[in-house]
């Protein structure tokens, strides 16, 4: 199931050479946890970002 996901989101960020993708999950015991982990990552920032952009005063219109 998680193979349909990694490959997704290869198809999806459209990269043009999958090798140096697949190279660098290879390094990891279990390649698919740590493509999770890198995806929780990447949320975990993508939240960050957002919040900051939702309460930073320049952006929000109540100022928070």
């Amino acid at each position: 199931m998680y193979v349909v996901v990694v490959l997704a989101a290869i198809a999806l960020n459209e990269v043009d050479d999958v090798r140096p993708v697949l190279e660098f999950y290879s390094q990891f015991d279990d390649p698919i946890a740590a493509f999770r982990d890198k995806q929780r990552q990447l949320q975990v920032i993508i939240c960050s970002d957002s919040l900051l952009y939702f309460y930073h005063p320049m952006y929000s219109s109540s100022g928070l």
